[in-house]
């Protein structure tokens, strides 16, 4: 299984995601995330080491979220994982699509979106 997480931020829900995935029996799930925050990224590296399971496999990038899900388009990942639909333009949400079998949209809370 491959899910691929655009906004990923510090990486806690993809490193969930990939738990869940694993536990409901999958035997190699493959996780990239993404975000265009430099710190954020580097936490999300952090998380991952803490996590000691030989099948799963994380790998986080520094990066714009409409290029990565343009990259995945060729070999869609089996999930897509991206923050706030409500906002994203067509183009993004068209390639969401293309990117993978089952797109989810994260929602934000007001804070969040305020911040």
């Amino acid at each position: 299984m491959r899910i691929v997480d655009v906004h990923c931020a510090d990486g806690a829900l993809l490193i969930h995601a990939a738990r869940e995935a694993h536990s409901l029996g999958f035997l190699s799930v493959e996780c990239l995330g993404t975000d265009v925050d430099r710190d954020d990224i580097e936490e999300a590296r952090w998380r991952s080491q803490l996590l000691r399971d030989t099948a799963i496999g994380l790998e986080f990038e520094v990066g714009e979220a409409i290029g990565r899900l343009e990259a995945e388009a060729d070999f869609p990942a089996d999930v897509v994982l991206f923050q706030g639909s409500a906002g994203a333009s067509k183009a993004f949400r068209q390639a969401a699509k293309r990117a993978g079998r089952l797109v989810l949209a994260k929602s934000c809370s007001a804070r969040e979106q305020d911040s």
